[in-house]
């Protein structure tokens, strides 16, 4: 085998292994979810749609989550590119909540009661 037929393998074979290695999963999720009033809030929140249709391909490393917290419903949306670990939280109006200081985000993340995964391989249900 010549040096330019080898070379025309090895990237051949590299490029069908990107190829399937990078294979989107399907969608799937609880569609009967309740929140915010809403059933099925990922297809009928306008504000969670979009930011759902970011990372809907992704389960295994993004995740959207229902909170409780102080008697209101919260949504934690994590993203792989998010800096952060503990996510983005939003009120159910898609305003992303504020913290004033360290102990305001301390509060709110040993209180909050998780009540289900919208989304994502990875968050289940415990504290």
């Amino acid at each position: 085998m010549n040096y330019l037929s080898m070379k025309l393998k090895i990237i051949s074979i590299l490029f069908l292994t990107l190829i399937i290695g990078c294979k989107k999963k399907d969608v799937s999720y609880d569609q009967n979810t309740i929140a915010c009033g809403t059933k099925n809030p990922l297809e009928n929140l306008p504000w969670l749609k979009n930011e759902f249709k970011d990372i809907a391909n992704y389960p295994d490393m993004n995740g959207i989550v229902l909170y409780e917290y102080n008697g209101e419903e919260v949504i934690n949306i994590y993203k792989s590119y998010y800096s952060s670990t503990y996510g983005r939280p939003f009120y159910c109006d898609g305003k992303q909540m504020q913290f004033s200081s360290g102990e305001d985000l301390k509060n709110y993340l040993q209180k909050r009661k998780k009540i289900a995964v919208l989304f994502g391989e990875k968050f289940d249900l415990t504290p």
